[in-house]
């Protein structure tokens, strides 16, 4: 053995550096290439891709209308249930206390909604139950935030007062009850029809014309009385009967009235016609 071989320079080629495991890695294992997806594992793969992106953009619409529906929610569970915007009775505006209107009574109706939260309230219902006071024609009511309410009355005028069971009855110029009274007060005439059914249609055209007399003249009328709708009479205080007819020209009548009362000895006027009166 010489010295070049020994030292292994020269040595004939074995298996090791000629054979099948020559191109391996240090460990003597094969340097095999990365495998690549195969055409239908990339559609798959792209497939569940966009299947996740579309499932957080629906998430992420969800979100964008369940946070703000959320505060909703619970502002409208705090105005519907929370005492803090609760009717309190110092918050409570009412206009139009006039005439006949009971204070009292109408405290009475609106004390019904102290302490119930104000958007739970329908103003509506508060409106028909002021109106089915007597002295109320109309109320309007509205919310005033955050814990009281405006309050609005029309009261009934009394055109007229019909005698009822020793008492006095008064009616607007549509025949509704505004009060009941004792003694009729100083310049409302007294009607001398009785309150019947039928003579309903009589009794609302005497109050049309008790509506439609100018204060001058009402004030000196004593009572009105009537067989028809189309035959209402006047007396005044001093004696004279009045023949106003029907409601209709009721200005015109007014007109010829004060002109012919003024005239010595009349005993009646007639303004049925209120072109062609006649005195008597």
């Amino acid at each position: 053995m010489g010295l070049v071989t020994w030292l292994g320079f020269g040595a004939a080629p074995t298996e090791a550096t000629t054979g099948p495991a020559a191109g391996r890695g240090p460990a003597g294992a094969a340097l095999a290439k990365p495998s690549q997806p195969t055409p239908p594992q990339r559609h798959q793969d792209a497939f569940r891709a966009r299947r996740r992106a579309a499932r957080w953009a629906a998430v992420a619409r969800a979100m964008k209308w369940l946070v703000p529906a959320a505060a909703l929610i619970g502002a409208a569970a705090v105005l519907w249930f929370s005492p803090v915007f609760a009717v309190r009775q110092g918050d409570i505006s009412v206009t139009g206390l006039s005439g006949w209107i009971d204070r009292a009574e109408v405290s009475n109706v609106l004390a019904q909604d102290v302490g119930v939260p104000l958007i739970r309230l329908d103003p509506n219902q508060i409106e028909q139950r002021l109106m089915a006071l007597s002295p109320v024609k109309q109320a309007t009511v509205k919310r005033a935030w955050p814990t009281g309410l405006d309050v609005t009355l029309e009261p009934r005028q009394p055109a007229a007062a019909v005698p009822d069971e020793g008492a006095y009855l008064l009616l607007d110029a549509e025949a509704n009850p505004v009060a009941q009274v004792d003694e009729v007060p100083e310049g409302l005439p007294v009607i001398a029809v009785p309150l019947t059914e039928g003579n309903r249609r009589t009794v609302e055209s005497v109050l049309r014309v008790a509506a439609s007399l100018p204060a001058w003249l009402s004030a000196q009328v004593a009572s009105i009385g009537a067989e028809t709708e189309d035959t209402v009479t006047l007396t005044l205080t001093g004696g004279i009967k009045v023949l106003w007819g029907d409601s209709s020209g009721g200005a015109v009548k007014a007109a010829a009235v004060d002109i012919l009362m003024k005239q010595p000895d009349v005993a009646s006027i007639d303004v049925t016609a209120p072109e062609s009166p006649v005195v008597r």
